[in-house]
């Protein structure tokens, strides 16, 4: 006889099977329902090589995709992301096998199909990631015994190097930006926000020169709309000082205690998609080679504040990284930082 254990991270909540094996040591399991941890633990479903009988389970893998990626614990973006995914590229594939009978054969056909279609390596990573979950989630209820999709290799990834920009080219773009963005790009690299924190400013959020950064909005384009989430993405609010001469003049821009620091022209929030456009042209007008992302804004902050030689868990908490780990990675963007105090130099 084992135990469940409730823990709560960034996925949400699941629950662990918990047990010790013929030679007293304690393994686990995780399921995503308490009611899965409990029949993983019922008497000889924990000895290490059993496998409950399969129930009887004759829909298709479409039938079940259906109702799975409703039903899935996730956030509003990412159900977007796997609904899309699975109606594009895995259904397509897959979706007329009955998911009792897919094999990893059946995988690697869907696997060479896409490769065969020119799909990208992070795009494959996203296929396997999502129908990989589901067969997990069919695992723990018992209508599968095995994952088939476990272990499938796809195409190598490239990592993309971060790209972080000189306090000459910061300046050199600056230029080229209209007021209101050009102070939204300022505040993004005084601060570090994330894009959706950043489009979910108020002006209430900003007290005197310190930015309490609580929301988060999800930007949804099918149709296209905006859902407020009431923290940050790892979960946990933060407050950031920023530079003061920036808040003056944010506390000037701002209309009114509840209203969003930066919208688009209609008051509602500005479209990550429209945001790119304008910050695409300035860099091209300030021949910036290559360019860099809206979300390399973050990344630029986050550099910049290292090479000012604040410590890395100042770095951690200012930015609202889950550890250490995570702000270690751009310390090797910091080689090419010019000798200026970067970080004052830009506010």
């Amino acid at each position: 006889m084992g135990s469940i254990r409730m823990r709560k991270g960034a996925r949400g909540v699941t629950y662990a099977a918990l047990w010790r094996d013929p030679n007293g040591k304690q393994r686990s399991k995780t399921f995503t329902t308490k009611a899965a941890a409990k029949a993983f633990l019922k008497p000889r479903s924990a000895v290490p090589g059993y496998r409950a009988p399969v129930p009887r389970h004759e829909g298709t893998l479409a039938a079940y995709a259906a109702v799975w990626v409703e039903e899935h614990q996730l956030k509003p973006v990412a159900r977007e992301t796997y609904r899309n995914v699975l109606n594009k590229h895995i259904l397509p594939a897959l979706g007329r096998l009955q998911l009792a009978h897919v094999t990893t054969a059946d995988v690697y056909t869907a696997v060479r199909k896409w490769q065969a279609a020119g799909m990208g390596a992070p795009l494959q990573a996203k296929c396997r990631t999502i129908l990989s979950a589901l067969f997990e989630d069919a695992v723990a209820r018992g209508i599968i015994p095995s994952n088939p999709a476990r272990g499938v290799k796809i195409a190598r990834q490239t990592v993309r190097e971060m790209r972080i920009l000189s306090v000459s080219e910061f300046k050199q773009v600056l230029r080229y930006l209209d007021p209101m963005p050009r102070l939204l790009v300022r505040l993004a690299v005084a601060s570090g926000c994330r894009w959706g924190e950043l489009a979910e400013l108020r002006g209430s959020d900003l007290v005197d020169d310190t930015l309490m950064i609580s929301r988060n909005v999800a930007e949804l384009k099918s149709p296209r709309r905006f859902q407020v989430q009431d923290s940050p993405k790892n979960g946990r609010s933060r407050k950031v000082r920023i530079p003061s001469a920036l808040a003056t003049e944010i506390h000037a821009h701002a209309t009114g205690p509840g209203d969003l620091l930066f919208s688009a022209p209609d008051g509602r929030h500005i479209s990550r998609d429209q945001f790119h456009a304008i910050w695409h042209r300035a860099q091209k007008a300030a021949a910036i080679i290559p360019p860099c992302r809206v979300h390399d804004l973050r990344h630029t902050a986050i550099s910049y504040w290292l090479a000012d030689g604040m410590p890395l868990t100042s770095v951690r908490d200012r930015a609202g990284h889950s550890s250490i780990t995570v702000t270690s990675r751009y310390l090797h963007a910091m080689d090419d930082a010019e000798d200026e105090a970067l970080g004052r130099s830009v506010a």
